[in-house]
């Protein structure tokens, strides 16, 4: 196996006309095709760095030697100029229309960068440019996707997808919950899309229980500021990064993991992380998230733009804390569905071109 990232490309810079086609990188791929000619092709969030040019050097080369070319759906890359498929209006993040999204002129009346209109159009420029014009999903043999909700979108566009869920973490024994109060937690990027600051102004002031932030990012100084005039500072804990072992200890050592999201999640491994130390979990309920809620049994759903939808969902989290039902679940064969051999198997049959067999295993869909 070979490995091909943006960091060992000598001479790529990333520059506006780089992110919508990149010569050097294209040329370096090439190259490396050349030397090692592989049977298959799989790609990994390649467009925030390679750019989407560089399907255009497989498609020739698959032409040529017969390869197969297998692709990881991380995110909305392929439908959306925005990977979240979010956009921006007054400074709000908002989920974009999957019902408009084939058209161009939705796509330039919207900001899709958080940034500036220039980022925004940038991102527009180079999704017309490689799927509009050049149709360049074509190469793409495979489409693999961590979740039914993405897999859905997909095929919509006519492409090529199997389910692949990637592996669940198996933890050998549940740690058990510690007595006393509610603790919650949030881990991961502290960035607009995330909504951990919305969750914030909409959690109950008189909320029995304590929240620990792992995780740094852009929002964090909203957060904390928002805890501060709403005086629960004392109640909300902001810990920073923390390795992953330390971040998995908090989480197992809590009674519910939070995400919030206000775009929607594909497959967040913080959510499965989170079931297999026996946490339950709080999210968004769209997307993703709400698959798993859904395929595993277990979890509290609210709309993360509607205030009162998650007071709601807060007291029920409450009212199950308070009965002794809240960590009382068993995911096992949940977990065991998404098991690493399952994915494996999922894997070489993506790359043989068969068709997978366990889809419907999963349990069933949001």
């Amino acid at each position: 196996m070979d490995l091909l990232t943006g960091d060992e490309i000598k001479g790529h810079r990333r520059t506006p006309l780089s992110y919508i086609e990149s010569s050097v990188c294209k040329r370096a791929l090439a190259e490396r095709l050349a030397a090692y000619q592989p049977d298959v092709i799989h790609l990994h969030n390649f467009y925030h760095t390679l750019s989407p040019g560089i399907l255009a050097v497989l498609e020739s080369y698959c032409k040529q030697h017969s390869a197969r070319t297998v692709m990881t759906a991380h995110d909305h890359h392929l439908l959306c100029p925005n990977s979240g498929m979010c956009h921006y209006q007054r400074g709000r993040m908002q989920p974009a229309d999957a019902s408009r999204l084939a058209s161009v002129a939705y796509l330039l009346t919207r900001r899709w960068d958080g940034r500036s209109i220039s980022h925004s159009l940038l991102k527009v420029l180079q999704h017309v440019w490689n799927y509009r014009l050049h149709k360049r999903r074509r190469v793409i043999d495979c489409v693999l996707c961590p979740s039914r909700y993405l897999k859905r979108m997909l095929d919509g566009l006519g492409m090529p997808t199997q389910l692949l869920p990637f592996p669940a973490p198996r933890s050998t024994s549940v740690p058990s919950k510690p007595d006393g109060p509610l603790r919650m937690v949030f881990s991961g990027r502290v960035e607009p899309e995330k909504g951990l600051a919305e969750f914030l102004e909409s959690l109950p002031e008189s909320f029995a229980g304590t929240l620990t932030i792992v995780g740094e990012g852009t929002e964090l100084d909203r957060c904390r500021d928002i805890c501060t005039r709403r005086g629960i500072q004392e109640r909300v804990e902001f810990v920073g990064l923390r390795p992953h072992d330390e971040t998995m200890s908090i989480i197992g050592a809590s009674h519910l993991l939070v995400l919030g999201s206000l775009c929607a999640e594909n497959y967040p491994m913080s959510v499965l992380e989170a079931l297999s130390l026996g946490t339950n979990i709080l999210v968004s309920n769209f997307g993703g998230t709400k698959e798993i809620v859904v395929a595993s049994g277990v979890g509290f759903m609210f709309d993360p733009f509607d205030p009162e939808s998650v007071e709601t969902s807060f007291n029920d989290v409450t009212a199950s804390f308070e009965r002794g039902e809240l960590n009382q679940f068993d995911v096992s064969a949940f977990l065991a569905q998404r098991s690493e051999a399952n994915y494996v198997a999922g894997l070489l049959s993506a790359y043989r071109g068969e068709r997978a067999s366990t889809q419907e295993k999963l349990g069933p869909a949001a």
